[in-house]
C-alpha cells in the first residue's frame, strides 16, 4: 500500500533577483549542490531548470514550481562569481507504510489506528506513540503481550518508507467468574447464570464490562437491589493466558417487588409498570428506603396518563430470607381536562388564545389528557409567542389548575394572561459604524419601521450583522447594545 505523506507543511517564501537583475541573463544555473535524485526529479518536474538565457521573471517562475511540485523547506537562488546556485534544504516525504505480521486488522484500519499526518510522519516520538496507539488496540482485543517496532528505511535522499512490525502473541482467555461474599444459595445461583454466559471469551476491557453489567442485571433480577457490583480481582495463571475474576460482594436482603390493584390502566399491565417504569430487571439503589423512589416513579406514569388522583399504598411483609414490597394502586379516575378559560387584557377573541394554546401543547394535552405539567407548559408556550408577536410586555398573571371535587373525572384551567400593547419599530439607527452603510446594514437585517417587533426575527437579524461582519475580517465583533 502506498500512502505519501509530507514531512512538514510548507511556508513558502518568494526570493527575487532584483541585486542582480541585469546580469540574470548571461548566468548559468548551478544545481551541484543536490544529490543526483533530487537533481533528476527537479529536472523532470521543471523542465526549464535547463533552458538558456532566463531572465528574472523566469527564474522566479521555476522557483514557485519547484516548491510547488517538491516539499522544500527553504529556497533560493544565491550567485557566485558568474553563476547561479540553487540553495536550500529539503523534505523527505513518506513513501510507503509497510506492515509485517499484521493480524485482526486491516491495513487502512492499522492507519486509522497509527493517526500519523503530514506533521508527524518521520518524528520518532510520534511514530513511538503510533506503534502504542496500535498496541493497545491488540490488548482491547486480548493480545496482553503484543508488540510492534517500527524501522524508517531509506529509499532515497527524499524517500522513506516505514516498516511497522506486529507480533500479537496470544490471548488472554477469560476462563471462570467467581462470586464472593453472599450466602451458598445466592453464589451458587449467581454463578451458574455467569456460567452461561461465559464462552471463553478473551479477556479485555469489553469484555469486563460485559460481565460487570450482567451481574448487576442479575443481581436485580433475583431482588438484590443494594448490592453493589465493584470491579473485580483478576487472578492470571502461570503463563498469563488464561484468567479467573472473582467479585467480592456484600450480602443484602433479598426482595421482591408485588403491584396489585392497576386495573383501570389496561394500556399498561403490571409487567409494563415492572420492567418499563420501575426497569427492575436494572434497578439499583444505595438507600435500604428505596421504596419512596419506586412510588414517585409509579405515580409519576400514571400522572403523566390523565390521572391526577392517584394513589399508592406502600407495606412490606417477611417471606423466608426475603422482604416483599407491595405497592397497592389506587388509579383513581381518568381526567380530562373539560374546561379551558383564558381571561385577561386581551386584543383577540378567547378563541384564538385557546385555539393557539393547544396548538403549542403536547400531544397528550391536545387529545385533553389533563396533565398538569403539560398545562403550565402551554401556558408558558403561549406566553413565548405573544412575546415574538411583539407583544414584548406580556405577562402570565394567575394559573388555576384543578379538577371538579363532585366528578373528578373533569379538570379545569383558568390562565390568566395581560398582553400589554403591541410594539412597533418606529426607527432603526445603527452606532459605531466606521465605513459600513447604514442603508445597506438595514437592508441586511430585513427590518423596517412601521413593522411589528418580532423578537425571533429580531433574533435572526443580530445573528446576520454579526455573520456579516465575521465574513468582512472583525473577528472581535461585539453588539454594545
Amino acid at each position: 500500500m502506498k500512502i505519501k505523506f509530507a514531512l512538514l507543511i510548507i511556508f513558502f517564501q518568494f526570493f527575487t533577483l532584483t541585486s542582480y537583475a541585469n546580469e540574470a541573463l548571461s548566468l548559468k544555473l548551478n544545481l551541484t549542490d543536490w544529490p543526483l535524485d533530487v537533481i533528476e526529479k527537479m529536472r523532470k518536474e521543471v523542465p526549464e531548470l535547463d533552458e538558456k538565457n532566463l531572465d528574472l521573471a523566469d527564474y522566479n517562475s521555476i522557483l514557485k514550481k519547484l516548491d510547488q511540485k517538491m516539499q522544500f523547506n527553504s529556497l533560493k537562488l544565491m550567485k557566485n562569481n558568474n553563476e547561479l546556485r540553487l540553495v536550500g534544504e529539503i523534505a523527505a516525504v513518506v513513501d510507503k507504510i509497510i506492515f509485517e505480521g499484521l493480524q485482526e486488522i486491516s491495513e487502512s484500519d492499522a492507519l486509522g489506528v497509527l493517526n500519523l499526518n503530514v506533521k508527524n510522519a518521520l518524528d520518532e516520538e510520534s511514530l513511538k506513540l503510533a506503534s502504542d496507539k496500535l498496541v493497545l488496540y491488540y490488548k482491547d482485543l486480548g493480545y496482553r503481550f503484543a508488540e510492534v517496532k517500527f524501522e524508517v528505511i531509506s529509499i532515497s535522499t527524499i524517500k522513506k518508507n516505514i516498516v511497522f512490525k506486529v507480533n500479537i502473541k496470544k490471548q488472554t482467555r477469560l476462563t471462570e467468574v467467581k462470586i464472593e461474599g453472599v450466602d451458598v444459595k445466592t453464589k451458587a445461583l449467581l454463578e451458574s447464570q455467569m456460567r452461561i454466559f461465559i464462552l471463553k471469551p478473551v479477556l479485555n476491557q469489553e469484555i469486563l464490562n460485559q460481565y460487570n453489567t450482567k451481574l448487576r442485571q442479575l443481581l436485580s433480577q433475583n431482588g438484590y437491589y443494594l448490592t453493589q457490583v465493584t470491579s473485580p480481582q483478576t487472578l492470571f495463571s502461570a503463563d498469563e493466558l488464561s484468567a479467573r475474576l472473582i467479585y467480592k460482594l456484600k450480602k443484602t436482603t433479598q426482595y421482591s417487588i408485588e403491584i396489585i390493584n392497576s386495573v383501570q390502566f389496561p394500556q399498561f399491565p403490571t409487567s409494563y409498570l415492572e420492567n418499563d417504569v420501575l426497569k427492575l430487571d436494572s434497578y439499583v439503589s444505595k438507600d435500604p428506603n428505596f421504596g419512596a423512589d419506586l412510588i414517585e416513579k409509579l405515580k409519576a406514569v400514571y400522572i403523566s396518563e390523565g390521572y391526577p388522583h392517584i394513589d399508592i399504598a406502600y407495606y412490606e411483609r417477611k417471606e423466608g430470607a426475603q422482604i416483599v414490597m407491595t405497592f397497592n394502586i389506587d388509579e383513581g379516575a381518568f381526567t380530562r381536562l373539560n374546561q379551558l378559560r383564558i381571561v385577561g387584557q386581551l386584543s383577540r377573541d378567547e378563541k384564538y388564545y385557546k385555539a393557539k394554546f393547544f396548538d403549542l401543547a403536547s400531544a397528550k394535552l391536545q387529545n385533553k389528557k389533563f396533565i398538569k405539567e403539560d398545562i403550565e407548559n402551554a401556558a408558558k408556550n403561549l406566553l413565548t409567542d405573544l412575546q415574538n408577536e411583539g407583544f414584548v410586555n406580556a405577562r402570565l398573571g394567575r394559573l388555576q389548575i384543578s379538577t371538579d371535587r363532585e366528578n373528578p373525572k373533569e379538570g379545569f384551567a383558568l390562565i390568566q394572561l395581560d398582553e400589554g400593547p403591541q410594539v412597533v419599530i418606529d426607527t432603526i439607527q445603527f452606532e459605531g459604524l466606521t465605513t459600513e452603510d447604514p442603508k445597506v446594514l438595514k437592508e441586511l437585517t430585513h427590518l423596517h419601521e412601521g413593522q411589528t417587533l418580532n423578537l425571533t426575527q429580531l433574533e435572526q437579524a443580530l445573528n446576520l450583522l454579526k455573520n456579516h461582519f465575521t465574513s468582512l475580517g472583525f473577528i472581535e465583533y461585539k453588539l454594545l447594545n
